[in-house]
């Protein structure tokens, strides 16, 4: 119901909140965030730390640790889709079902660098 850009967006203003409120409802004080995330988590992470960076006006995570992030979705073969030949649960055919529905079956928007966060400029 919610394909690209959705997550993300979702992210940032979670971001957002963290940053902007977190210090009045739990009384922490975020200096050194990390994000963290696992294949489309990891996407996730890496591209929204690249909204953060590109707009200026956030603090910039401190790192990220990303396992098996999804980082091109351009890519039609990629190690993780061959690894799921050997996967109990994330067979080739559902990867690629979860990947198109999060595209919208618009592969233009894996050319998006906030979809494909290889591919940013900075």
């Amino acid at each position: 119901d919610h394909p690209f850009p959705q997550a993300l967006e979702d992210c940032l203003a979670a971001y957002e909140f963290i940053v902007n409120h977190i210090s009045y409802y739990m009384n922490v004080k975020p200096k050194n965030i990390i994000l963290a995330g696992d294949s489309a988590g990891g996407n996730l992470a890496a591209s929204l730390t690249n909204m953060i960076i590109k707009r200026k006006d956030l603090p910039i995570p401190k790192g990220n640790f990303l396992a098996y992030p999804a980082m091109d979705l351009r890519k039609k073969y990629s190690p993780s889709l061959f690894n799921a030949f050997t996967d109990p649960l994330l067979k080739p055919p559902v990867l690629l079902l979860c990947l198109n529905e999060y595209l919208n079956y618009q592969t233009e928007n894996a050319k998006d660098p906030r979809a494909s966060p290889l591919l940013a400029t900075q």
